[in-house]
């Protein structure tokens, strides 16, 4: 039986590069290889691709972040829309419009930059004091406004 081989040959390598850079994620890059993802980041490893496959990474995330960047602080953008008149001809109009702020693109921009001070972490705790001791409860007699004996 013949070992499996390896090494990615170069044009796998090149349109590796190229998937990357369009944004694919290992497991859609495995699929359009056919060969199981498990298999797909075996041969990355081995075929030392890792600093080539960050840069071409780095594309696609800048331009999220600034799509996020400009999402979260709002901006302008020109409509453009096209109208038949009764004489045939055409006529374009263009509008300025405003796209408000987005508060979980704030938020996501801001866990995602500063997360020792942002964070989506909610907790609860639960306790009779800060020291997680138990919780007292008390039946009140709403009648006589006193706790109720056991």
């Amino acid at each position: 039986m013949a070992r499996p081989r390896k090494k990615f040959t170069e044009n796998e390598k090149k349109l590796i590069v190229a998937l990357y850079g369009e944004g694919k994620t290992d497991a859609e890059i495995a699929k359009l290889l056919d060969i199981p993802r498990k298999t797909f980041t075996d041969r990355l490893k081995y075929n030392d691709l890792t600093a080539t496959i960050k840069k071409a990474k780095k594309t696609p995330n800048e331009m999220v972040e600034a799509s996020l960047f400009k999402v979260a602080n709002g901006f302008f953008y020109e409509e453009v829309k096209a109208s038949q008149l009764k004489d045939g001809t055409t006529r374009q109009t263009i509008t300025r419009k405003y796209v408000s702020p987005n508060e979980r693109a704030c938020m996501n921009w801001l866990c995602n930059r500063d997360p020792d001070r942002w964070k989506h972490i909610m907790s609860l705790q639960i306790g009779g004091d800060t020291e997680g001791a138990p919780i007292d409860f008390r039946i009140i007699d709403a009648t006589k406004g006193n706790a109720l004996k056991d």
